[in-house]
C-alpha cells in the first residue's frame, strides 16, 4: 500500500483556491475538506467521503478527503492542474434534501461539468495525468531492474 504523507504547502494553497474558484458552492454546504498526498497511486487525484470513524475521531462531520499523487501532478502544466482539480471537485455532489454527500464515479473520470467548460482540454489534461502516472511507474521499474542487475553483477 502506498504511504500517505502531508501535502506540500504549494498544493495546500493551490487546491482550495481552485476549489473555491470553480466549485465554490461546495463550501456553502459545510463540507470539511482535508488534503493529503500519496507516494504512489494508480489514480492522480481521488476525492472520497470520510468514513464514520474519521468523523468521530476528528469530531467533524461531512469530511471530504482529497488525496493527491504529487509526483504525477508536478508533471502537469498549470492549466492542466486546474482542470484535473476542478474535475475532481465536480464529482462531489450534495443533496440538501437528504443532507447527503455523493461522490460520482461515471467510469471515465471526466465529469460533465468539466467537459462542458473545458472540452478537449479536459480530456488532454486527464490523459496527461494518467500518462504521468504510467511514466513514473516505468521509471521506478527501470530503476529497480538496474539495481537488481547491479547487485547481481557485484556477486
Amino acid at each position: 500500500m502506498a504511504k500517505l504523507i502531508e501535502m506540500s504547502e504549494e498544493y495546500l494553497d493551490l487546491l482550495p483556491t481552485i476549489q473555491a474558484k470553480n466549485c465554490g458552492i461546495l463550501a456553502s454546504y459545510g463540507l470539511n475538506f482535508r488534503y493529503i498526498s500519496t507516494t504512489k497511486s494508480n489514480v492522480g487525484i481521488k476525492v472520497a467521503k470520510g468514513n464514520p470513524v474519521a468523523e468521530f475521531l476528528s469530531k467533524e462531520e461531512q469530511i471530504i478527503t482529497v488525496i493527491l499523487y504529487e509526483a504525477a501532478f508536478d508533471m502537469l502544466t498549470d492549466e492542466q492542474k486546474e482542470i484535473v482539480v476542478t474535475n475532481a471537485f465536480n464529482n462531489v455532489e450534495y443533496d440538501s434534501e437528504k443532507d447527503k454527500v455523493t461522490i460520482k464515479n461515471n467510469g471515465t473520470g471526466l465529469s460533465e461539468a468539466t467537459w462542458l467548460k473545458y472540452k478537449d482540454k479536459a480530456v488532454e489534461a486527464l490523459f496527461s495525468f494518467d500518462h504521468a502516472i504510467r511514466q513514473i511507474d516505468e521509471m521506478e521499474k527501470e530503476a529497480k531492474q538496474a539495481k537488481k542487475e547491479a547487485k547481481q553483477k557485484n556477486f
